[in-house]
């Protein structure tokens, strides 16, 4: 048989890669009947002439033309669906990264503020407060020993031991002394009440944020993977959804070859003519041993 004057035939082919087989029953005077194997009305491309036949050898073409572009379709969106699928797998793989990098660095700034907080309670605020107790100590005991000096002195200019001028000086220490004790107590007094106490709200402010923003990015991040995944769930049952719609075109596909199911002679069928329309399951020859 001589295929070359029936070029449409091997672009088919190329298409329609594996052999499909009618499913007929035999018949005891004509032989095997081939049928349209296909679900609907298909134009008849091609019919093999009567002669022998090989096992596997095409016998008729039916146009395939509308499944092809329908294959073609079901490719295109199974490939892009599996693109799809990649760059979101992508990008769940990159937030998972960032995650692994953006949550340590957070929780790092968590104990730095937890740290910050305790040296201030246990160290830097019992140290300054202390400091500050230690200088209102020196202040009274400044003043003391000038009050002491300057009640000496009162005596001294009283019975003229010393001249006016050497007292007004004595009087200018006392005051000064008791303004420096002034100022120590005040500062102590403004330490205890208030400083501390916004020092140490302060630090703690700075670690309740620290510790929320650690939470929001947990609950960000899980709510990111979690959409993530549930968008590769339903592209991966989307795409299963694809390729079978794709395969269902390929199987079409081969169908639209029909081959002998074994060594014979090809006998087309009555009134069956290349070019004409064949119902689904219409007989379109015969091959008998």
């Amino acid at each position: 048989m001589n295929f070359r004057s029936f070029p449409f035939l091997f672009l088919l082919m190329a298409a329609c890669s594996s052999s499909v087989f009618a499913e007929v029953k035999p018949d005891s005077q004509k032989g095997t009947p081939l049928a349209n194997p296909l679900p609907e009305v298909a134009l008849l491309q091609y019919l093999a002439p009567e002669g022998k036949v090989r096992k596997g050898e095409i016998v008729a073409v039916l146009d395939c033309t509308s499944y092809a572009a329908k294959l073609r379709e079901a490719q295109k969106a199974v490939s892009e669906k599996q693109a799809a699928l990649r760059e979101i797998d992508k990008n769940l793989e990159a937030a998972k990264a960032e995650s692994g990098i953006r949550i340590p660095e957070a929780e790092l700034e968590v104990a730095d503020a937890e740290r910050t907080l305790g040296k201030y309670v246990e160290g830097d605020g019992p140290a300054a407060e202390l400091a500050l107790q230690l200088a209102l100590h020196d202040a009274e005991a400044a003043f003391k020993l000038q009050s002491e000096r300057f009640a000496a002195r009162d005596r001294l200019l009283e019975e003229g031991f010393i001249q006016k001028v050497e007292y007004n000086n004595e009087e200018v220490l006392l005051k000064r002394t008791r303004l420096v004790l002034e100022a120590a107590k005040l500062k102590l007094s403004t330490f205890t009440k208030y400083d501390k106490e916004q020092t140490v709200a302060q630090h703690s402010r700075t670690l309740e944020t620290k510790q929320t923003e650690v939470k929001k990015l947990r609950v960000k991040i899980a709510a990111q993977e979690a959409a993530s995944n549930a968008a590769l769930e339903r592209g991966r049952k989307a795409l299963v959804s694809l390729e079978a719609e794709r395969d269902r075109w390929k199987e079409l596909l081969q169908k639209a070859v029909v081959r002998a199911p074994g060594e014979g002679v090809f006998s087309p069928g009555e009134k069956i003519n290349r070019g004409e329309e064949v119902l689904a399951g219409q007989v379109i020859g015969f091959v008998r041993d």
